[in-house]
């Protein structure tokens, strides 16, 4: 930490006595344009004993904003309406007309059936005075099983190790997600659902700039943890993860569960979740004094992130009991 606050304080030095940057503000006069963030995940996980019906559905969430151009109107007419079709192999299966662009509540969430991995998906939002927004993208095949395993370290944390066998066909990327709850004999659902928070390593503290085992981190409901198979594909590939889960009642791991999420995510949604961390971590980026990737989209004719994700989770782990402290 202390180096990078030393690498900071330099490259802030450099801007305030040395550097003269020209900017280039031509064409910033163009229309605005329509910002898409949405995500397509196909959850066969979501049906019991995994048995998936031929009408398994995908579920289409996110958000349609409209961004000013810099030179034009900073605000909107209310009634301004977006139009968002999604199209499946190219036949329309989905639409919708009155989406509110003016008080930036764009929220999309939509069902689509008869959906299976390696389709493609398309969706095209249009609003008058925009030009027309489009992205493809294709869902993903399941992501391969993964093997859990854990120890309690003391009474609040526990290490998960987790193992899984990378497909060598194709270049992947996968998103993690970590829960916990408690599961009571008299419940039909878990209590307290909540996210787990991994730390990484065996020490107390831990840089927040840290990312562990992971490519990048972001949150869109859940907390998803991005990682490519760059450095392992086709391989088996390990890793261990600390998670706090303090139980403030010997009997309480009775009823204490975990479960890990592993999605296969398109290549679109890491990238575009890179280029946003970079944004706000790469000061070196900013200031011209290194590569940087902010400006990453894969909407034609507008910006932000459409991607899609296959879901799997594992079942409710039950944590291991207090005196089993290895």
């Amino acid at each position: 930490m202390r180096v990078i606050n030393h690498i900071i304080i330099l490259a802030l030095s450099l801007v305030c006595i040395s550097c003269k940057v020209d900017f280039d503000f031509s064409g910033l006069d163009g229309q605005p344009l329509l910002y898409l963030d949405m995500n397509m995940a196909y959850d066969p996980t979501s049906y019991e004993d995994g048995i998936i019906p031929e009408d398994v559905h995908l579920s289409l969430n996110g958000f349609v904003y409209a961004i000013p151009s810099a030179a034009g109107e900073r605000e909107f007419p209310e009634e301004i309406r977006c139009q968002l079709d999604v199209y499946h192999n190219s036949d329309l299966v989905w639409t919708r007309n009155d989406i509110l662009l003016h008080e930036f509540e764009g929220l999309v969430a939509a069902e689509v059936y008869g959906i299976i991995p390696g389709d493609q998906l398309k969706v095209v939002a249009k609003a008058e005075g925009f030009p027309t927004a489009s992205s493809t993208v294709v869902v993903p095949q399941a992501a391969p099983k993964i093997e859990v395993s854990h120890s309690r370290i003391n009474e609040s944390k526990i290490r998960i190790s987790i193992a899984f066998n990378d497909p060598a066909e194709t270049d992947d990327c996968y998103a993690f997600t970590f829960t916990k709850a408690y599961w009571y004999e008299d419940s039909l659902n878990p209590s307290g659902v909540e996210w787990l928070e991994p730390s990484f390593g065996n020490t107390e503290e831990t840089s927040f700039l840290d990312l562990g085992p992971f490519d990048v981190i972001w949150q869109d409901g859940d907390k998803y943890y991005g990682l490519t198979d760059r450095e392992f594909n086709g391989k088996r590939t390990e890793f261990e993860i600390n998670v706090e889960y303090p139980l403030h009642d010997p009997e309480q791991y009775k009823y204490a569960f975990y479960k890990i999420g592993i999605h296969k995510v398109s290549q679109e949604r890491l990238n575009y979740e890179i280029a946003c961390q970079d944004k706000g971590s790469n000061i070196l980026g900013f200031i011209g004094l290194a590569p940087t990737t902010f400006a990453y989209t894969n909407v034609s004719g507008g910006t932000g992130c459409v991607s899609s994700s296959n879901v799997s989770t594992t079942e409710w782990i039950a944590v291991p009991p207090i005196e089993k402290i290895n």
